[in-house]
């Protein structure tokens, strides 16, 4: 009975991305799948619904890996355990994998049942046993509560996580994919400004004329105004969630916030008022924003747009565009520099202390 209810019910589980203790955690998302080891015991599917799973189980560890495992009893329960939970795993399952390297938990939704891939290469690597996941997001750890934080520092390879810790990932699955989505939506239209620029100058076949040019130039500065948009959500959202969470003598950095993002004094809402809140209220680290440092630099070029389109000028070639006194900006890398930005802006989200 209780089986039967727990393969209703939607389960939670952590797994370890590191089978034969190797770190796989790239390969996992890379390919996204999660995989246990031990794969010389071959194809177990034909056990999911065997009432004596947990003995085969053992029996085939004992067989095919007698030196790990000879007068090991709880450790072979504990790895057949493993397995019997991995059999378990079914569509809509949650998984959470623990990365320490990059101080983050991904969290992704099961979307297959137990298979095993008997290729070479999987079977080298101890990846033959496999789950496939989808709508993979990471979590920062400094956003996750004490309590699920301490329940995720265990060792063990699979574990199912208590239901008293399900509220909370739902809430940060559900917050991230969100937020996912709003990057993804940000770099998409980036995307499409690009294609629209390129679209432009292929049709011109080398003669941009005044109206192309203007066209042009503005395509460049939607560009530029998504990624601020985007920067400036984030800001809000931020602002917002201090405001909450702080107390009235503690409001600083929230009030800044308020001054440049509601009341609007004088350039608060140019990129360098924005990118110098978003700096404080996430405490960045200078090793942490090449991309953003680069973008600074192209502020200028953001500025002039915005405020005189008509005194810049696209060459010929359309490699760059001059913004007066000689200032030549190349055009080929800045829209691939604000996708590596909002990307860059997100990672450093995920981190920042919330």
């Amino acid at each position: 009975m209780e089986k039967c209810e727990r393969e209703k019910k939607q389960q939670y589980y952590e797994v370890r991305a590191f089978p034969d203790r190797k770190d796989r955690y790239n390969f996992f998302i890379e390919n996204k799948i999660v995989c246990l080891g031990w794969p010389k015991i071959g194809d177990i599917q034909y056990l999911r619904d065997d009432k004596d799973r947990q003995n085969k189980i053992k029996k085939l560890l004992l067989k095919y890996y007698d030196v790990d495992f000879k007068n090991k009893g709880p450790y072979l329960a504990q790895v057949a355990t493993f397995f019997t939970r991995f059999l378990d795993m079914k569509h809509g399952d949650i998984i959470l994998i623990p990365y320490n390297k990059k101080s983050i938990v991904t969290i992704a939704t099961v979307n297959s049942l137990y298979k095993y891939n008997g290729s070479t290469e999987f079977i080298q690597k101890h990846m033959a046993h496999q789950v496939s996941i989808e709508n993979i997001i990471d979590v920062g750890t400094d956003n996750i509560s004490k309590s699920l934080t301490n329940r995720l520092r265990a060792q063990l390879t699979l574990t199912r996580i208590d239901e008293d810790k399900h509220d909370e990932i739902d809430k940060l699955y559900s917050k991230e994919q969100t937020d996912n989505r709003e990057l993804d939506s940000c770099i998409n239209n980036i995307k499409s400004v690009e294609k629209s620029f390129n679209k432009i100058i292929i049709q011109s076949q080398g003669d941009v004329d005044i109206d192309a040019q203007l066209i042009l130039k503005s395509l460049l500065l939607s560009a530029f105004s998504l990624l601020e948009g985007y920067l400036k959500d984030i800001i809000e959202d931020k602002v917002l969630k201090i405001k909450e969470e702080t107390k009235e003598d503690k409001r600083t950095i929230v009030e800044l916030g308020y001054d440049q993002l509601e009341k609007k004094k004088k350039n608060a809402r140019g990129w360098d008022s924005k990118i110098n809140l978003f700096k404080q209220l996430f405490e960045i680290v200078i090793k942490n924003n090449k991309h953003i440092d680069k973008i600074n630099k192209r502020t200028e070029l953001r500025n002039t747009l915005a405020h005189d389109i008509t005194s810049v000028t696209i060459s010929e070639d359309y490699n760059f565009i001059d913004i007066g006194e000689n200032n030549n900006i190349y055009i080929g890398d800045i829209f691939q520099l604000l996708i590596n930005c909002a990307e860059e802006i997100n990672n450093i989200k995920l981190a920042g202390k919330l």
